[in-house]
């Protein structure tokens, strides 16, 4: 497996797996939990393809695991130069996926440590943050790598009752 910069080349099996990113989260996070309007979309491919440019702009990263001529996972994020609450560069992952299949053979860890990490470093920041939804079981992944919980974000749906 290698973890390489996202190219041009990629365009169509990234969106396959941003899509499949997409469906994962919403059957598995989004359904039980009532919460699946937070990804209602009329054309999710037309918004998947607008993230992928997005994402792949020149102040971006996004790196992808191949194993074998597949890509099996990606990161993306940037940096944030002034962050609001610790007044340091901050970088920021906005999204973070590992194919089912290739789950606990390393591809995340490998992802994230040191490929996006370096990335951070070599933009000048001292730490890095992601939103991972409070039922994901990455969870403990992200605990076993020394991360920890900073903030809780609380959603209401307009129109609801109280």
């Amino acid at each position: 497996m290698i973890v390489r910069q996202a190219e041009e080349r990629d365009r169509e099996a990234l969106v396959r797996l941003m899509m499949d990113f997409g469906n994962w989260t919403r059957e598995e996070l989004l359904v039980p939990q009532g919460t699946l309007w937070m990804m209602e979309t009329e054309d999710e491919r037309k918004v998947v393809e607008k993230d992928l440019d997005k994402y792949m702009a020149a102040d971006k990263f996004f790196l992808v695991a191949e194993d074998d001529g597949e890509l099996v996972g990606f990161i993306n994020g940037e940096t944030d130069p002034d962050d609001s609450w610790t007044y340091k560069r901050e970088g920021k992952v906005h999204n973070f996926y590992v194919k089912p299949a290739a789950r606990g053979r390393g591809v995340g860890k490998e992802l994230l440590w040191p490929a996006a990490v370096r990335w951070f470093e070599e933009q000048g920041c001292d730490h890095f943050t992601l939103n991972v939804h409070k039922d994901n079981p990455v969870m403990k992944f992200y605990e076993k790598e020394g991360m920890t919980g900073m903030y809780i974000q609380m959603v209401k749906r307009m129109g609801e009752k109280q």
